[in-house]
Parts: C-alpha cells; structure tokens; sequence
C-alpha cells in the first residue's frame, strides 16, 4: 500500500511539473519512468484536468504502447574510450534523458550522437 500510495505521489509530481497539460510524449515518459500500472496511469490522465473523453482515447493509445528499453549501456561508453568509474553513469543518465525527451527514437545513429554529446558534455 505504501508503494502505490509514494507512485501516487510520484505521479502527481509529474503532472505539476506539466501544469496539468500532458502531451502522449509526456505521458510516455512517465510509464518509462513508474510503469505502465494502469490504475496509475488513468490517475495520472484524470489529475491532468482532461476531458473524459480525451482520457479514454491516450489511455487506448498509451495501453498498446511498450516502453522501449535503454538503447545503450556502459559498454557503449567505454567504446567511446571513456574509462571505467562514475564518469560512466552520469553520461548514460545524460544520454537517456536525451533520448527520452526525442521521444525513443529507434535510429541507431540518432541514439549514437545522444551518447557522443552526453560524453562530450559530462
């Protein structure tokens, strides 16, 4: 119970930070972040202000979409000529908030320059 009730909260941060004006790119973020529970996902919908009609149209497109998994990994930084230690983490941190916030793209190159600007950046 105290799980669902910190996911609760966690998920009405979310939707403050979005002024209550999620877009489905938005709500996608959030499922890759918390899950894609869907009691808290219509929560999520519903705290936004949407119209009814509106929540039950993202939550059937939000229900067919599987969040991706992390395009890279240590080894990808350490391809770069990164050495091993915490200089590793914060870039793929860096990275991954990147490629979510281009929405998962899939193109390998996209996620490639992701990588090499996070490296170049951290």
């Amino acid at each position: 119970e105290s799980d669902m009730i910190e996911k609760i909260a966690r998920l009405a941060t979310h939707m403050r930070a979005l002024r209550f004006k999620p877009e489905t790119s938005d709500l996608k973020r959030i499922i890759y972040r918390e899950g894609s529970d869907a009691g808290s996902l219509l929560f999520a919908i519903l705290a936004s202000g949407a119209a009814l009609n509106e929540v039950l149209k993202r939550s059937h497109d939000l229900r067919r979409w599987q969040p991706p998994a992390m395009p890279f990994a240590g080894a990808d930084v350490m391809a770069l000529g990164i050495p091993a230690g915490p200089r590793i983490g914060a870039i793929l941190a860096l990275a991954e908030t990147d490629w979510i916030d281009a929405d998962f793209p899939a193109d390998k190159v996209q996620q490639a320059a992701f990588l090499h600007e996070a490296a170049k950046a951290v």
